[in-house]
């Protein structure tokens, strides 16, 4: 049975709800509670409508010490690789170990939170673009290692055919020095001039050898350098966005 507003009508003793009887919960928080009456019209007849609204607010204190600041600690440790040395041979498997981190407190980070696509809490972008963020310091990793090792292998090649056409010189030139030896005394003086003649061709190609591993070691100090500034100049740039994406979500902490 439905009452028109002249035969029924609310009348609310105050705009806010009484809290006398009412207990903290412990994930939300009551900002206001609040009473409105309203007359609303169907059709020929009008009804007395109350609505009865509460606003309420996440307690951000559990996410914050049991989710964000984890997070925070972990994307600021993943800036760190831009600090250790590619000589330590760590570099890599620094990156990929705080990248697996990440992606394991992902999957126990959602079942904590409401599962819904129409509002979702910053903490999970925030935690995607950590997530892609230590995505990326290991690519750059993994391409300062790349750069710190592509010419050193090329190097370490050319010093093994060094080693190898040296080897190969010698035991031509023992198997000459024999058969010089059975020549008679008549061709000792010949002899004595080919002795030279190979002795200047060996200090020459030793002038060579030292020239070109001079060479290697200078570009090699170069491409030493180069890492080196990629990674001071990384280490700014992704610290710049991790302080602005950090303050951005710290802003909204109550929307977690």
């Amino acid at each position: 049975m439905m009452y028109s507003n002249k035969e029924l009508q609310f009348v609310a003793a105050s705009p806010l709800i009484e809290r006398t009887f009412y207990s903290d919960n412990g994930e939300w928080d009551l900002k206001e509670a609040s009473v409105n009456v309203s007359i609303v019209s169907s059709g020929n007849s009008s009804f007395s409508l109350v609505q009865l609204q509460f606003t309420i607010e996440r307690k951000p204190m559990f996410l914050l010490l049991s989710v964000f600041l984890p997070v925070i600690f972990l994307s600021f440790l993943n800036l760190l690789v831009f600090v250790i040395p590619v000589e330590s041979g760590m570099k890599i498997n620094y990156g990929i170990t705080v990248l697996l981190a990440l992606s394991t407190f992902m999957s126990m980070v959602s079942t904590m939170i409401p599962k819904s696509s129409l509002a979702m809490a910053y903490v999970v972008f925030y935690l995607f673009a950590v997530f892609i963020l230590s995505m990326l310091t290991v690519i750059e990793s993994i391409g300062i290692v790349c750069l710190y090792n592509f010419h050193p292998r090329q190097t370490d090649l050319k010093d093994r055919q060094d080693e190898k056409a040296v080897l190969e010189m010698d035991r031509v030139r023992s198997v000459s020095e024999l058969i010089n030896s059975c020549h008679s005394k008549a061709m000792s003086n010949d002899d004595e001039f080919q002795k030279s003649t190979r002795d200047g061709s060996n200090e020459t190609q030793t002038v060579k050898r030292v020239e070109s591993q001079t060479s290697r070691n200078v570009l090699r100090y170069r491409l030493y350098v180069i890492g080196h500034r990629i990674d001071l100049v990384s280490l700014c740039v992704f610290t710049i966005v991790w302080l602005s994406m950090t303050f951005a979500v710290f802003s909204r902490i109550s929307y977690l």
